[in-house]
């Protein structure tokens, strides 16, 4: 799934734009194939956050915590994530979010 986030993303910036926009997704590719950006469960999970689709940012934000993600601070604090406070699952994996800091 995080393949074909990258592919879109960098489709939707390369397609009918101006040169100097379509060298920034040059740039942006460059940056994903060599490390320098990456597109993590935890930042995946806030781009569908964004989108307003509640199910995938939840499948999202789940394997970052179980991946290891435990910054319960910007998991609080992070307005890409505001919708997702009124989910049930929400004080749930904050819980497990500050287990994993305290552990």
């Amino acid at each position: 799934m995080k393949t074909l986030l990258f592919i879109l993303t960098v489709t939707c910036l390369s397609l009918n734009h101006s040169s100097a926009q379509s060298a920034n997704a040059e740039q942006l590719m460059d940056g994903f194939k060599t490390g320098k950006y990456e597109i993590s469960d935890y930042n995946t999970a806030c781009y569908f956050a964004l989108a307003g689709n509640t199910p995938a940012a939840l499948v999202y934000l789940k394997a970052a915590i179980n991946a290891g993600f435990s910054d319960t601070k910007t998991l609080m604090q992070d307005s890409d994530l505001a919708s997702l406070h009124t989910e049930a699952s929400w004080n749930s994996l904050v819980q497990q979010t500050k287990t994993r800091n305290a552990g």
